[in-house]
């Protein structure tokens, strides 16, 4: 956003700017609210809470388009923000599991073979700005853009909405969506809260 603001890339030295006096202290902040909201959660009796990281949006297609200092602050925000959350669940607890995200979706990012995407470049959805960019308005139900379905792009040989990541310029498709519900079933058994 401030890079568009001053119509050009931002300078190293203002990315580190924003991060020290702006968007990192507010990251931070966002994560010990994270943990005020779990503790609260705690004392009301809840048992069984999921606390999870996130993805840095650098490796999404926004973030990818933004150029080198755009995916530059973007991780340092998003590195503060799971810092935080993980220097305080990362201890093994009867009552809090922490399901990090952020680490699945940068493998998917870095190995998409490893899990069945062919595309994590292009979003699947073409959703103009006016209606805010969002995959909301994409219903994906075929290959190719319809009557039905206008937003959907028309996409390169061999590459469908089944093994792309991104819907969106920053949200996973439905697979995504699918295999992060699949990370937390297993991680749920494997912490005996389901079967």
């Amino acid at each position: 956003a401030e890079g568009t603001r001053l119509g050009r890339p931002l300078t190293t030295a203002e990315t580190t700017a924003l991060i020290q006096n702006k968007y990192g202290p507010e990251m931070v902040q966002a994560g010990l609210d994270t943990l005020a909201q779990v503790r609260r959660l705690e004392a009301a009796g809840a048992k069984r809470i999921v606390v999870m990281t996130i993805p840095t949006a650098a490796q999404t297609p926004f973030g990818v388009a933004g150029g080198a200092s755009t995916q530059g602050l973007l991780t340092a925000l998003a590195g503060l923000y799971n810092d935080t959350i993980r220097r305080e669940f990362s201890a093994p607890s009867s009552t809090v599991m922490l399901f990090d995200a952020g680490a699945l979706s940068s493998a998917w990012y870095t190995n998409p073979a490893s899990v069945g995407f062919v595309n994590v470049q292009a979003p699947i959805c073409n959703v103009p700005a006016s209606l805010g960019s969002s995959s909301s308005f994409c219903f994906i139900t075929g290959a190719t853009p319809s009557a039905s379905n206008p937003f959907l792009r028309l996409l390169p040989a061999g590459v469908t909405p089944a093994n792309s990541l991104f819907a969106d310029g920053v949200h996973p498709s439905r697979k995504a969506h699918g295999l992060f519900a699949t990370a937390l079933s297993d991680a749920l058994k494997a912490k005996s809260w389901v079967k």
